[in-house]
């Protein structure tokens, strides 16, 4: 019985040093707060990627269940904060085969880190999001 108590505590101990080490794998790569608003008002603070590609900033939600890509659909006037300055953005969502090129750029600055969360969400996720690509793009207010 002890052993089984042992093992599970190193069990328990090796997936939080996993999420660990993928939390500091993913602020290791340009990370920015983005502020949204429910429906009642309340103001929610996400750290997530960003993207700068021809001109424009990009958001990726990487699945259309995160709580900050529900909330900018019913009100899409944000905040980013980005290197200490906050600016006021309106987001709209791209979807399907126009956000492919959007989504390959993130893959291309975010490698390495993509390939551990996906295998971390793999895990944790096992069912996924099978909805169709998306990705956010913000313009100034």
């Amino acid at each position: 019985m002890r052993n089984i108590g042992i093992g599970v505590a190193l069990l328990i101990g090796l997936v939080l040093l996993v999420v660990a080490a993928s939390v500091a794998l993913i602020e290791s790569e340009e990370v920015v707060v983005i502020d949204t608003r429910d429906a009642a008002g309340e103001t929610y603070s996400t750290r997530v990627w960003v993207l700068d590609f021809e001109g424009r900033v990009w958001l990726a939600p990487g699945n259309r269940s995160n709580g900050w890509f529900q909330r900018l659909l019913t009100n899409p006037k944000v905040e980013l904060v980005r290197s200490g300055t906050r600016t006021c953005h309106l987001a709209s969502v791209v979807e399907g085969d126009a956000s492919i090129p959007i989504l390959e750029q993130f893959l291309e600055k975010y490698a390495s880190v993509i390939r551990v969360t996906t295998l971390l969400n793999f895990v944790l996720e096992p069912g996924g999001d099978e909805s169709p690509p998306v990705a956010v793009r913000l313009e100034s207010c």
